[in-house]
């Protein structure tokens, strides 16, 4: 039996998706409550613009192991296929006594084309500890994605707002891009933990 083939990075990408717009709608929302007053040291549209950037730096870290399939397990196929066949009869050993078992002959130099249960396993297995190697690696990627768009996106907001390291509202910047960082890679980290398991 073939074993079905698992994305877990697509199904963690439209749950990110989902929690980003979650928050962005929560967070913009309050902003546009208590205006004209800033929330937290930012406009309502400087709150809008930031929740936007890390959604989309979010996004981008997510797309590198978009296109990474994980097998199922050979072991698991084969198990449900012993519990869904019928028990064997027995057979008496009369009947088999009667039966002429010809054995054919072959030589030791042709090659065995079947591939045994064991060698499936092992082959599943290789696959699977493959694709969890290139999830990892995926992941890593998207943790520079992320760091470095973070980065870029505090610079950019700094200059936008005229912020200097003497002033509060580099530290309130600093805060809320961190704070959306943090929110999204721990929605990231959790729904991917789950598809994997699953």
């Amino acid at each position: 039996m073939t074993p079905q083939i698992s994305f877990p990075y697509r199904s963690t990408y439209w749950i990110v998706i989902a929690a980003w717009w979650a928050a962005m709608i929560v967070v913009v929302g309050l902003a546009w409550a208590i205006q004209p007053q800033p929330l937290l040291g930012l406009s309502m549209l400087d709150v809008m613009a930031i929740s936007l950037a890390s959604g989309a730096v979010s996004t981008m870290a997510i797309m590198p192991g978009f296109a990474i399939g994980v097998p199922d397990s050979i072991e698991s196929d084969q198990s449900e296929l012993a519990e869904a066949d019928p028990a064997t009869p027995e057979i008496e050993p009369e009947a088999v006594a009667d039966v002429d078992l010809e054995i054919p002959e072959t030589s030791g130099s042709e090659p065995d084309d079947h591939t045994g249960p064991e060698e499936a396993v092992d082959r599943g297995d290789l696959s699977r500890k493959f694709a969890f190697e290139r999830l990892g690696n995926a992941f890593f990627v998207g943790m520079t994605i992320r760091l470095v768009g973070t980065v870029a996106l505090f610079l950019v907001s700094s200059y936008y707002l005229e912020a200097s390291p003497e002033t509060t509202i580099s530290l309130q910047l600093a805060a809320w891009i961190l704070s959306w960082h943090l929110y999204l890679l721990l929605v990231e980290v959790i729904a991917l933990t789950f598809k994997i398991q699953t």
